[in-house]
């Protein structure tokens, strides 16, 4: 396949994902901690935040009205319009790479040198960065399996949560990508599912990274909540979806890896559910999967592990 046209679904479906995202960076600009009723329940004087910010590291059920209320800009490391217009122009423009990255890699020429170097900078690159991110903050290791999510990282480490979403959903999403094209790639069925789910996926982290985390127990109904988990929990489900259906494509064509790589990451999928349960939600439990996609997207496109006889 060589300069196909790119499919109309993916430029509609990534047009309205930049416009939906773009109306709600402008709408959250204006809320101030979603589900409160009154404007004095969503507010405080930015001096009490400000002192709090620094200390603060989750909210529980049992604080007080001012404890939890704290200034949307303040839980999200913004502290003014302006820092929250870069940021919102930068999240708009990582989105738009999106739909230019599938018509160079899926449907435009054979993808050189280029492609590949940045493919594996994002691959190693995002690698590095989840589980460093997994590792920040004054927790002892036993906090880190038992309890401490990425995030609630994300409340005392803002900024770095945002990296965390849109570098762990880019770097995935491209290696998929280019995983795909380099198996041969072909239109419709199980790929194309699997490009749209991933494309849904990774805009879904947005939400999350813009609506923080509650904590351990506040208010799980709330709109910020229900939010912040949505988010999350559609990122995490499509993009294993998306990887999976890659798996499991060329599984059913006969070829014993991509069969014995696809049990593996499922067993990955069962072991952390299982952890989650026994255990509890973890930054490390939750970057078990990850971790196993990262090193599944980097056999198969950077080694010979997986070379093309199985698209024969």
């Amino acid at each position: 396949m060589e300069n196909s046209k790119t499919p109309k679904v993916y430029t509609i479906l990534w047009s309205v994902i930049v416009a939906a995202y773009t109306v709600f960076m402008i709408v959250m600009r204006k809320v101030i901690l979603f589900g409160y009723a009154t404007e004095a329940e969503r507010t405080v004087k930015i001096g009490e935040a400000a002192a709090r910010s620094s200390t603060l590291k989750w909210f529980r059920a049992s604080d007080t009205v001012d404890d939890v209320y704290v200034i949307f800009d303040q839980i999200t490391g913004l502290t003014n319009n302006l820092e929250y217009v870069i940021w919102a122009v930068i999240s708009i423009l990582a989105l738009v790479l999106y739909p230019i990255a599938i018509a160079k890699i899926l449907y435009g020429k054979e993808p050189g040198k280029n492609i590949k170097i940045i493919s594996e900078v994002l691959l190693v690159a995002g690698f590095v960065y989840i589980t460093y991110y997994a590792l920040i903050g004054d927790y002892t290791i036993l906090d880190k399996v038992k309890n401490i999510t990425a995030s609630m990282l994300g409340l005392s480490f803002p900024i770095r949560f945002k990296i965390w979403g849109i570098l762990t959903a880019f770097s995935i999403f491209i290696n998929y990508l280019y995983a795909a094209r380099k198996l041969g790639f072909i239109e419709g069925g199980l790929p194309k599912a699997a490009v749209i789910i991933g494309s849904l996926g990774c805009a879904a982290i947005y939400v999350t990274i813009n609506v923080p985390s509650a904590g351990l127990d506040l208010i799980p109904d709330s709109a910020r909540c229900l939010a912040h988990w949505s988010g999350a929990l559609i990122f995490a489900f499509f993009e294993v979806a998306m990887l999976a259906f890659l798996l499991f494509n060329y599984m059913r064509k006969g070829d014993k890896r991509f069969k014995l790589t696809f049990i593996i990451f499922i067993a990955t999928m069962a072991v952390m559910a299982v952890l989650l349960v026994a255990i509890g939600k973890s930054a490390l439990i939750e970057n078990l999967p990850v971790w196993v996609a990262y090193i599944i997207l980097f056999l198969l496109n950077f080694t010979k592990v997986f070379d093309k006889k199985t698209a024969e």
